[in-house]
């Protein structure tokens, strides 16, 4: 490496540790694409970064770059450059599953400790499902991103009430730290509340549900609709997938046992309209049949359970 390179990596490294020092939030790392995954899913890291990046919680970085930047201030540190490692690092696996009612991906999220004290080790490890039929038009890929953003934020750093009010009508409002990006209006929630147990260890217990009443850039605010709430309590989300997993329903019929699919109309062969003669005219009209839309639904047995409405 020429000398001006060596000096300039230098210098850029200084600045970071300059920028570090101004920024107290830690370094949250995620682990480059696996060996073996779809190309299709090539970019989901990158996306997982830029949603994680919205909350302003944690310094954001793929592994590489963490990699690289390691290794750098490593060589070049003559003691004016600290290097603060990373906490955490987010491993990932996408396992997607075609069914008759769509695609569904699983993203299987690991929490590995790169801190000084660990040596890469899964500590924990958690599932994020994205169902197709689920979206309303918006890219499944970001979605599977934005759902798993939440979960690792959720995780490591959990909504935290932060003020308690009561409403005209006596209900109990609480305001959190996480906006409109990470909490939706009419989404329902837990209230929990950390307590120290006996030998000393912290522990969370259900103290409360709430709903979301709004859901700003920088905050939300819950209504308690059971329970109590007080400062510094944390949200945990309702996620429906494991309560319907808890449950043994099946997750693509819902535990209903049969669904709806469209299939093609018979009466007009999916084109949605038919000729009508009457002697010598011929005028072109919507299906009766299907309303012009070319198809009708159709109720099916569910594949998945067999028409249990069970887990396998």
């Amino acid at each position: 490496m020429k000398k001006t390179t060596v000096v300039s990596v230098i210098s850029a490294l200084i600045c970071m540790a300059s920028i570090a020092a101004q920024t107290p939030n830690k370094w949250l790392v995620i682990e480059d694409t696996p060996p073996g995954t779809s190309r299709e899913y090539a970019d989901f890291p990158r996306l997982l970064l830029m949603q994680i990046s919205k909350a302003g919680v944690f310094r954001c970085v793929d592994r590489a770059t963490y990699r690289t930047q390691s290794k750098e201030v490593a060589l070049g540190d003559d003691g004016d450059v600290e290097f603060k490692s990373a906490g955490y690092c987010i491993s990932w696996v996408i396992r997607p599953r075609e069914t008759a009612r769509g695609l569904i991906l699983t993203v299987s999220i690991g929490y590995n400790n790169i801190g000084r004290s660990g040596n890469n080790e899964l500590i924990r490890s958690e599932d994020v499902v994205v169902r197709e039929r689920s979206l309303k038009g918006e890219d499944m890929l970001t979605a599977a991103a934005k759902k798993s953003a939440r979960a690792i934020l959720f995780s490591l750093t959990p909504p935290q009430v932060v003020d308690v009010t009561t409403s005209k009508s006596g209900k109990k409002l609480a305001t959190v730290d996480y906006g409109k990006e990470f909490l939706s209006v009419g989404e329902n929630v837990y209230i929990l509340r950390k307590k120290e147990s006996k030998n000393g260890k912290s522990i969370s217990k259900k103290v409360g549900l709430a709903v979301v009443k709004s859901a700003d850039l920088d905050s939300s605010t819950v209504q308690i609709s059971k329970g109590d709430v007080a400062e510094d309590d944390y949200l945990l989300t309702i996620d429906e997938d494991q309560e319907a997993s808890k449950s043994g329903l099946c997750p693509v019929c819902d535990g209903k046992k049969k669904y709806k699919i469209d299939v093609k109309c018979d009466g007009c062969n999916g084109q949605g309209k038919i000729w009508h003669i009457r002697g010598r005219s011929r005028n072109l009209k919507p299906c009766q049949e299907c309303g012009g839309k070319g198809t009708r639904p159709m109720e099916k047995i569910c594949e998945e359970c067999a028409g249990s409405g069970k887990v396998n």
